[in-house]
C-alpha cells in the first residue's frame, strides 16, 4: 500500500469514528417517548433527501471535478483522485451526521438506524485505488 493510500485508510478511520461518536450521540440522547415520533413530517423528509444526496453527490463529484479542472494549471491528476476520494469518503460520513440530526429533529429510530447503517455500508466498501502517477504526488 502506498503512502496516499494509507493516507486515505486513516481518513477512513477518523470518518469511522465521527459516524460511531453520531450513532453514541443518538442512543445517548434517545427520547423517552418514541410513539410520538412515528410520522415523518416535512423537516425529516427534507433532512432524509439531504442524506440522499450526500450519499449520490459522492460517487458522482469526482467525475464532475476531474472535467471541470482538466484546464485549470493547479490541477494534477494526483490531486484530483486524492480530492474525490476524500469528498467520497466525507459523503458517506455525512449521511450519519444527517442521520443524527434526522433523530435530533424527532424522526423515528428506525428510519435514523437506516442511515446510519448505510453510511457504516457506504464506508466498508470504500476502496483506494491506485493514485495516478506523476510529478505532483508526494513519495
Amino acid at each position: 500500500m502506498t503512502k496516499p493510500q494509507r493516507q486515505l485508510r486513516l481518513i477512513q478511520a477518523v470518518c469511522f469514528v465521527v459516524l460511531g461518536a453520531c450513532i453514541v450521540l443518538t442512543y445517548w440522547h434517545a427520547h423517552e417517548s418514541a410513539e410520538t415520533f412515528s410520522t415523518l413530517g416535512f423537516v425529516q423528509v427534507i433532512i432524509i433527501v439531504l442524506a440522499l444526496w450526500s450519499a449520490a453527490s459522492g460517487f458522482t463529484m469526482q467525475r464532475k471535478l476531474r472535467r471541470r479542472t482538466q484546464a485549470s494549471g493547479k490541477s494534477t491528476p494526483f490531486t484530483r483522485w486524492r480530492a474525490g476520494h476524500i469528498f467520497r469518503l466525507w459523503s458517506a460520513t455525512a449521511v450519519g451526521m444527517w442521520a443524527f440530526l434526522f433523530y435530533d429533529f424527532h424522526g423515528p429510530l428506525w428510519v435514523a438506524n437506516a442511515l446510519f447503517g448505510f453510511a457504516t455500508l457506504l464506508l466498508l466498501i470504500w476502496q483506494p485505488d491506485n493514485a495516478p502517477t506523476n510529478e505532483a504526488m508526494p513519495a
